[in-house]
């Protein structure tokens, strides 16, 4: 799996456990495709401390999702049901 696509669905997944100005850091990463540049600009800090607030977002997402594997359990759900062929389920799902 793409690596930003990954951290987009463990963001959706444990996003509400970062705090206010971690969330906001990263969904103008993530939803906004801003730069590092241009995140420093939005938010008055520097590309640096940007950098290093996304890596350590990253790393929080990263280990909240090795200690609970929700995306890990979902995925396997995903799977069955389209084994299954239950679309209807699927899309009430929204997997």
């Amino acid at each position: 799996m793409e690596k930003q696509v990954r951290i987009g669905i463990l963001y959706d997944l444990y996003g509400a456990l970062l705090n206010e100005h971690q969330r906001e850091i990263m969904e103008l990463s993530l939803y906004e495709d801003l730069s590092l540049a241009e995140i420093a600009a939005e938010v008055g800090t520097s590309r640096q401390s940007v950098s290093d607030l996304l890596g350590r977002c990253r790393s929080k997402l990263e280990k909240y999702e090795e200690k609970l594997r929700f995306s890990e359990k979902l995925q396997r759900i995903r799977r069955r049901l389209e084994e299954l062929g239950d679309e209807k389920l699927l899309e009430e799902l929204e997997l």
